[in-house]
């Protein structure tokens, strides 16, 4: 029995993975399949069209599982709560989608982010390809919760920074990447990406040709910063960027103003300066960040951002936080509260 059922369930489309249904069509399905039965045991009709309508109906209900939910109209982006680590995802008005950063595994090595958080919630909204996965350096918080997304779900092409800044980090990411037929791009500061007709901006700022020479962590100062702008509002993603790193962004310059600004390698106190933060000047603050782990946020970075009035949200504290903006108005959606319009 076993057998059969193990060979069974490798059938192709035996199982077809659709997004969670919201509840009226949850309630329609079964009241079409009931009506089905209903008339189906009925030998006698009033009504003789009724039994290919219910047909019909139960056909569209059927269809309507299968169809990926409408999109919202507005740019999305998503800091999903991966315990230690990065995971954000960015959908466009169009419905271009990104994936940037995957999280990562516990210590053990039992729990990967990826295969029990992120996947699961792509598979939820019925998102199945992704036009970009960005790994903004490769730390295991970073990139080992990748490695599941590229298992199970289409991805058009990979964007790392250069893998000569890293000693040996992307040997195991190239071959996965090549086994599934996913194209591989650098990102360097200086490149554009310019989606949905022109109207959003995704601008990578770092590294540049050259990485940085840091004196605490190279793979953490060479982090990819990538900035995305839509009309009035903008985003600025930092990765694990630290001091060094920072620094070398001033010293090249550039637009660091944002709306919403990441921080530095979950709140650590060695990706304070003082100098950038006043030129990125952002609205809110958010840290992805787990619950007790090596110190993050530092007490003094949370400090900073509230003696200047930012407001600051906690992916450990609430959950996944979603920024939704159409270029003018920016709402804000958290797991854990409720929050106004800004």
């Amino acid at each position: 029995l076993l057998k059969l059922l193990n060979w069974a369930g490798n059938l192709p489309y035996i199982a077809i993975k659709v997004a969670t249904p919201n509840i009226l069509l949850v309630i329609a399905s079964y009241l079409s399949l009931i009506l089905m039965v209903e008339l189906y045991h009925k030998k006698e009709l009033r009504f003789d069209f009724l039994r290919p309508l219910t047909v019909v109906l139960c056909i569209c209900v059927f269809i309507s599982f299968l169809l990926p939910p409408p999109l919202h109209g507005k740019l999305e982006i998503t800091f999903i709560d991966v315990g230690q680590g990065d995971g954000i995802f960015v959908q466009t008005p169009q419905g271009r989608r990104f994936l940037i950063d995957g999280g990562g595994t516990n210590f053990l090595g039992t729990f990967n982010a990826g295969e029990n958080i992120v996947v699961p919630y792509l598979t939820r909204r019925g998102i199945f390809k992704l036009d970009g996965v960005i790994n903004t350096h490769p730390d295991g918080d970073h990139l080992a919760g990748l490695f599941p997304v590229i298992e199970v779900i289409k991805v058009v092409v990979a964007l790392t920074p250069p893998p000569r800044f890293f000693a040996d980090g992307y040997q195991e990411w190239g071959e996965l990447l090549a086994k599934h037929d996913v194209s591989w791009k650098e990102g360097r500061g200086g490149q554009t990406l310019w989606l949905d007709d022109g109207r959003i901006k995704m601008e990578f700022l770092h590294p540049g040709e050259v990485p940085v020479v840091s004196k605490r962590s190279p793979d953490n100062d060479n982090s990819l910063v990538l900035k995305i702008s839509y009309g009035n509002f903008s985003c600025l993603l930092t990765g694990d960027i630290e001091e060094d790193g920072l620094e070398a962004m001033l010293k090249q310059g550039g637009d660091f103003s944002c709306t919403v600004f990441k921080a530095p390698h979950h709140g650590s106190k060695y990706a304070f300066n003082q100098q950038f933060y006043l030129q990125a000047d952002p609205e809110i603050v958010v840290f992805s960040v787990g619950q007790n782990n090596f110190g993050h946020p530092a007490p003094e970075l949370i400090q900073y951002w509230e003696e200047r009035n930012v407001a600051v949200y906690r992916t450990d504290y609430d959950g996944a936080v979603t920024f939704l903006t159409d270029g003018e108005k920016l709402e804000v959606r958290t797991m854990g509260r409720e929050v106004p319009y800004y």
